[in-house]
């Protein structure tokens, strides 16, 4: 099965570049899409398939030709383990075995830090790390940490959080490569993140929804299981 995405602006400068990594940069990032609820220790377990995009048109402001392309629309499976009582590791990849442009991998570690005496209310930390790869001409380090509160009601866990997303991209020069300067050029970039998401559980499913907030909003929807 083939994956294939729109193509990247050509003979960028460092400024384009800051603008493509801020929209590249966030839309490969972690996102949580489930209860930041502990799995409960080394039998807590949690799989999903969720789905992403990447709003390509924001690119048009470098090159006027993007515009003419497609957003781009991505899936992730994410496998969750839980390590000790509190805290739980994260694991997304995409899930084809032929990908043409674009590769992916993140992991995120999840602590709790506090929860009401009833479990209503529950405090979360979060620390994240991933790749991301775009035609072999742009290759993407995504870092971050987010603080996380929850509210698990009886139909439903609405998670709110706040944090900061390190990231840095290597913009592949050359003959074949997209810099103007046709030199290799590496640039970073700091963001704010808000997010704020759902939980529906359904027996052992559940489906989540998610906002991620940096210069612009982000979607993504998960169906998943937890045990």
């Amino acid at each position: 099965m083939a994956f294939s995405s729109p193509s990247l602006p050509k003979t960028l400068n460092p400024s384009n570049m800051r603008k493509i990594l801020q929209t590249l940069g966030p839309s490969t990032s972690s996102t949580t899409l489930s209860s930041p609820y502990p799995l409960g220790g080394w039998e807590g377990f949690e799989v999903g398939l969720s789905r992403h995009y990447i709003p390509w048109s924001n690119l048009a402001e470098v090159d006027q030709t993007v515009s003419e392309q497609k957003d781009l629309n991505y899936a992730l499976i994410t496998v969750g383990k839980g390590l000790f009582y509190n805290f739980d590791i994260f694991v997304s990849l995409i899930p084809m075995l032929k990908i043409e442009s674009l590769s992916y991998f993140s992991t995120q570690l999840r602590y709790q830090l506090w929860s009401s005496e009833n479990k209503v209310f529950h405090l979360s930390s979060s620390l994240f790390g991933g790749t991301a790869n775009f035609n072999n001409q742009l290759s993407m380090q995504n870092y971050g940490f987010d603080f996380l509160g929850t509210v698990i009601l009886d139909k439903v866990s609405i998670f709110i959080g706040i944090g900061s997303l390190f990231s840095s991209g290597r913009f592949i020069g050359g003959d074949n490569g997209i810099t103007e300067s046709k030199n290799t050029d590496l640039e970073k970039l700091t963001l704010p993140h808000q997010l704020i998401g759902i939980e529906w559980p359904l027996g052992s499913f559940f489906i989540a929804a998610e906002v991620d907030r940096y210069s612009i909003p982000y979607y993504s929807l998960k169906f998943g299981f937890r045990k």
